[in-house]
């Protein structure tokens, strides 16, 4: 038999701040129901296998729910100057603690991207995520308090195939309309991979450590963050304000 679908009047919308139920209750849900199962010392092997349990129940509710929507592409916003000066995040498992932790927000990851934001820095927020959870991106981050900026969300199956070669694209665009890169943060080797395609040099990558992994993933980045609160000193007395004549 069939589960009885919902109603169009009550149908959630993945990412809308005001829902008080349907897909964000039935997650929070799913995520109490995995942390009783999981003892406090259970290894990181079985952590990670519940992780991929979690994806694959938080699809299947937003494909039950009709949580399909995903966000249309940002348009790419004039340049105050020629000199536009940004800072480019990855979201998943950079602002996040995992990749699969897609409602997990890590400890000040929000305090830095405000702290270079007060700087005078333009923000871009990339991810390959899947369509089904792409839509809740821009209400995640109003949520959790990260300042306005651009956010670029792969679009095709081609481009989350090959989240290297889209990442690279979007910073290509903006690059050739005036934007420098200062600074770039990510997880994974593919968007070290974007990073270093577009010329951001070394020395301006910083890679953030997945919870449970013991090293940075390899690439071009100059240092391995554990979490976002060790990098609050460097943001605060090493990276210049933003000044344009």
């Amino acid at each position: 038999m069939k589960p009885r679908e919902p109603q169009a009047t009550r149908r959630p919308r993945l990412g809308k701040p005001s829902e008080a139920s349907g897909t964000r209750g039935v997650v929070r849900s799913l995520h109490a129901v995995e942390r009783s199962r999981l003892p406090p010392q259970a290894g990181a092997g079985k952590r990670d296998s519940l992780d991929s349990m979690r994806l694959v129940l938080i699809l299947s509710t937003a494909v039950l729910y009709g949580c399909t929507e995903q966000s249309p592409p940002a348009e790419v916003p004039n340049i105050h100057s020629p000199q536009e000066m940004a800072v480019v995040f990855d979201i998943d498992g950079t602002l996040t603690p995992k990749v699969h932790a897609v409602r997990t927000v890590r400890p000040d990851a929000a305090v830095v991207a405000s702290a270079l934001a007060g700087k005078g820095y333009r923000i871009i927020y990339l991810s390959a995520r899947v369509k089904a959870l792409s839509s809740g991106i821009p209400a995640w981050l109003r949520e959790n308090g990260f300042p306005d900026g651009i956010i670029r969300v792969a679009e095709t199956a081609q481009e989350r195939r090959h989240p290297a070669t889209f990442k690279a694209g979007v910073l290509s665009e903006l690059i050739e309309q005036g934007w420098q890169v200062r600074y770039a943060y990510g997880d994974s080797s593919t968007d070290f991979e974007a990073y270093a395609a577009v010329g951001i040099p070394r020395e301006r990558v910083f890679a953030l450590l997945r919870e449970g992994k013991k090293t940075c993933q390899p690439g071009e980045w100059i240092t391995c963050l554990v979490g976002w609160t060790e990098h609050l000193d460097f943001i605060r007395q090493s990276v210049p304000p933003v000044t344009y004549d």
